[in-house]
C-alpha cells in the first residue's frame, strides 16, 4: 500500500514467538492477538475487532482471511460495527479447524 495510507491490522498467532514483522510504506497499527486455544483466540479475536476505532475519513475496506467457523461472525462485527457494506468487507475462509 501506498505512503500515508492508513491500514489497521489484527493477526492471531499462537505463540508470541510466532509474530512475524511487518513492513509497508502504508502507516500500519498492528494489533497482535496471542492465544493457542481454539475457542478462546476466536473470542480475542472478535474483541480485539470491536475495540478498534477507525478514522472518521475515508470510505475503508475490510479484508481477512480466518479459520472457516470464523468467517460470518468476523463479516458480521465488521459490518455492523464498522457501517461496511458488503461490498467494502471481504472475509474467506483460509483454513478449516480440525475437529
Amino acid at each position: 500500500l501506498k505512503a500515508g495510507t492508513q491500514v489497521t491490522v489484527v493477526v492471531h498467532v499462537n505463540h508470541a514467538d510466532a509474530k512475524l514483522p511487518l513492513s509497508s510504506d502504508a502507516d500500519v497499527q498492528v494489533h497482535w492477538v496471542v492465544e493457542a486455544d481454539a475457542d478462546d483466540a476466536r473470542k480475542k479475536l472478535l474483541d480485539t475487532l470491536q475495540a478498534l476505532t477507525v478514522p472518521e475519513q475515508g470510505e475503508g475496506f475490510a479484508w481477512g482471511a480466518v479459520e472457516y467457523a470464523q468467517v460470518t461472525p468476523v463479516r458480521e462485527l465488521l459490518m455492523q460495527h464498522f457501517s461496511l457494506d458488503n461490498a467494502r468487507v471481504k472475509v474467506s475462509s483460509y483454513w478449516r479447524r480440525e475437529e
